[in-house]
């Protein structure tokens, strides 16, 4: 006889019943059968291309024969999401991928895995690209760059591209020298009074959108600033 046995170990056996009484039942010995499940195919799609960072991207999977169950999109040993339950075979997922090279597969775990086996995509290499900055320049001006104790200071910072949005800190060292000072048009100032001594003074320039430019940093800008004696001092 001819049958379709489910996947999993058999053992079978075959027993003869007489229709008469000229001969005693029997039964074969047993035979050990082991049908396997079914083999699955999972594909991986996705537009292999450079894309810039922030791009959305879509994954989708297909599983060959359309068994019932879930994909998970990985990235490396990197799980992407949660599963995603397969319907007629197909499985998508929307994602913002960080830059750099991504090694991208779909791993399918069936929902009856005495039916079908479990499988994994082929791998889909795929860059995202940092966006590329624009450099700035920042130029401290002080004035004067010899000064008295109690008697302020200017400070002007220069920012170009001129229109780069963002803020200056100003520096005496590793100390800031107020609160940050907006840009505008390019330019940001403070007046501020420096104790007695020699200082270092820098104008660190931070963006407003650091995904168009880079930050930048003048030179620094030595001032020596003299104690200011009364008449009475001696």
């Amino acid at each position: 006889m001819n049958t379709t046995l489910p996947s999993g170990p058999h053992s079978l056996t075959a027993a003869f019943i007489p229709t008469g009484s000229s001969f005693a039942p029997s039964i074969s010995a047993t035979t050990s059968y082991l049908v396997n499940p079914a083999s699955t195919t999972t594909t991986l799609g996705l537009t292999v291309s450079p894309a810039p960072l922030g791009t959305t991207e879509t994954l989708t999977a297909t599983v060959t024969p359309p068994a019932a169950g879930s994909i998970q999109f990985k990235d490396g040993t990197t799980t992407i999401g949660n599963p995603v339950t397969l319907t007629n075979g197909s499985a998508a997922m929307t994602t913002t991928l960080a830059s750099g090279t991504h090694s991208l597969t779909a791993v399918f775990t069936p929902t009856d895995l005495t039916k079908f086996g479990s499988s994994t995509s082929n791998t889909v290499s795929y860059v995202v690209n940092a966006p590329t900055r624009n450099p700035t320049m920042t130029r401290l001006t002080v004035f004067p760059r010899h000064a008295f104790q109690h008697i302020p200071v200017v400070l002007l910072a220069n920012v170009t591209p001129r229109y780069a949005a963002g803020t200056i800190q100003f520096m005496d060292g590793p100390t800031a020298l107020d609160a940050p000072t907006p840009v505008v048009g390019g330019f940001a100032w403070s007046v501020t009074p420096l104790s007695a001594g020699t200082h270092s003074l820098t104008a660190v320039f931070t963006l407003t959108d650091a995904a168009a430019f880079d930050p930048s940093t003048s030179q620094p800008t030595p001032v020596t600033v003299n104690q200011l004696f009364s008449i009475g001092d001696s």
